[in-house]
């Protein structure tokens, strides 16, 4: 039932922003933002909710009308720029996705918002005969879908869309509707950003970046020739871990008495290793002096970081270790930076063992399996099970992804209802798990650890919603891959 529950909820937020991407469709249209409006808008609501100036019913009506207004603002902007200057949607949206994603990191500092009334939590969780009420708010939003076939300005946007010369001879203002259709978009986008909080209980601005495209994050911070170019190749820019990343790398770039050029990227989720390839390819091809890779795949990089060692660039591993077998295969030798996940995974398994009686049953939530972390925080999550007598129930993956981290972890309490302890091989997963085992009712019996120490988590462990969580200090990280490629290049060793 929990997982029929949450399909549901996932299909509504799907809903709701299909509804107003059809009217975009149907003249033509496209929006690559909506998964960075919808951080906004979500963002921005959170915020107005969790005002302590505000009382809580009218905190929620203005969360509600701020994350409306916001993905309405959003929208006209769009739809205002693309037809006042005959700029195809395409290019303007793509701009959109990166001002309303870098606006939610800013007006959060990259942190996620928890805290909301007890009574809007509430409401997000509860189900009328077994439907979620989520749910039933997406279906009154149908009726925005009725528009189109039922009312005159609906056919009209068919006609538009069909025939604009034609339609505008008939005496319809072609120019209004191609507006007014990004406003119905953007106010979608506002309805979803509510559900998304009323389903997840929190605001984070890395929420939405499924929907819509967001390409790699390349910045260089400045253009002298003689200085050394570094570029900094991360995993999934989803993954609130990675951000800070970027974002200490960002600042060591500025603090540094070493002047060098910094270019970071990352890739759209967890298992994109095609689009991981790709940013190593262009790097190599625009001449850069270092790459400093988190693999998202401990194999699948290694060729493409053979060939830029062999243009004489060098290749600092960060994160998530090179398979050494495979590096010896092919006689090379990468240095790598970063934590000992399995001692780490084994310190977190143990502490959660430790709140729990012997032979009590226990789930792991791995990552990718390909991944070397992935597997070592595994390997260090069933050592320290076994040695304190912890029934292993399973071991699932969910890809590092919180969403795929709902689905499991609610087929997984579904299969197992006597489960115990949870252990997440990252926090992304974590924020799925916990909200999956709210949702269930099941968040007091079942205690959780992680891996990472995100902002996020950080909330949810004063909250006692988590046990533990292990931090590998990902901005240092990056940092000494940094510093040990600039050491490299100045002395040539």
């Amino acid at each position: 039932m929990l997982n029929f529950t949450n399909i549901l909820v996932q299909i509504s937020i799907n809903m709701v922003l299909a509804i107003g991407l059809t009217y975009l469709i149907l003249l033509g249209g496209i929006d690559l933002s909506v998964g960075s409006v919808l951080a906004l808008c979500i963002i921005v609501a959170g915020k107005v909710i969790t005002m302590e100036s505000l009382s809580v019913p009218i905190a929620i009506i203005l969360a509600i009308a701020a994350s409306i207004i916001t993905g309405v603002l959003c929208g006209l902007f769009n739809g205002y720029v693309s037809n006042r200057w005959n700029l195809h949607p395409f290019i303007v949206t793509l701009g959109m996705l990166n001002i309303a994603r870098g606006a939610a990191q800013q007006i959060s500092n990259s942190r996620t918002i928890f805290s909301f009334p007890a009574v809007f939590n509430n409401f997000g969780s509860q189900t009328f005969t077994g439907v979620p009420v989520i749910f039933l708010i997406s279906l009154i939003m149908i009726i925005t879908g009725f528009m189109l076939r039922k009312t005159v300005f609906g056919r009209v946007i068919y006609a538009v869309g069909n025939n604009e010369e034609s339609a505008r001879l008939s005496g319809h203002n072609s120019g209004f509707y191609k507006v007014i259709v990004f406003v119905i978009s953007g106010y979608c986008v506002g309805i979803a950003a509510i559900l998304y909080m009323l389903w997840l209980k929190m605001a984070s601005p890395i929420l939405g970046v499924g929907f819509g495209s967001m390409p790699s994050l390349q910045q260089s911070f400045t253009t002298k020739d003689d200085m050394p170019h570094i570029a900094l190749v991360m995993k999934s820019l989803a993954n609130e871990f990675f951000l800070t990343m970027e974002h200490e790398a960002r600042a060591h770039q500025k603090s540094s008495d070493t002047d060098y050029i910094l270019t970071a990227n990352g890739i759209r989720n967890e298992i994109d290793v095609s689009g991981q390839v790709r940013i190593i390819e262009n790097m190599t091809a625009q001449d850069v002096d270092a790459l400093i890779v988190a693999p998202a795949d401990s194999r699948a990089l290694i060729p493409v970081c053979a060939k830029a060692i062999e243009l004489g660039i060098v290749v600092i591993n960060i994160d998530n270790r090179f398979d050494q077998e495979t590096l010896s295969s092919k006689s090379l030798r990468i240095p790598f930076v970063g934590p000992d996940n399995r001692k780490g995974a084994k310190m977190v398994g143990t502490y959660l063992a430790e709140h729990l009686e012997p032979g009590d049953g226990v789930a792991i939530l791995e990552g990718i399996p390909t991944a070397y972390n992935s597997q070592e925080r595994k390997a260090g999550f069933i050592e320290a099970f076994r040695e304190q007598n912890m029934n292993i129930l399973t071991v699932r993956s969910a890809e590092w992804d919180m969403e795929k981290a709902n689905i499991v972890v609610a087929a997984l309490i579904n299969e197992y209802p006597d489960v115990k302890g949870i252990a997440c091989a990252n926090d992304s997963m974590v924020l799925g798990t916990v909200a999956t085992l709210k949702a269930a009712g099941k968040l007091d019996s079942v205690h959780v650890v992680c891996f990472d120490n995100i902002s996020a988590v950080q909330e949810m462990f004063k909250n006692g919603q988590i046990l533990a969580t292990a931090d590998q200090f990902g901005g240092q990280i990056a940092i000494n891959g940094i510093e040990y490629a600039l050491e490299i290049l100045r002395t040539g060793s």
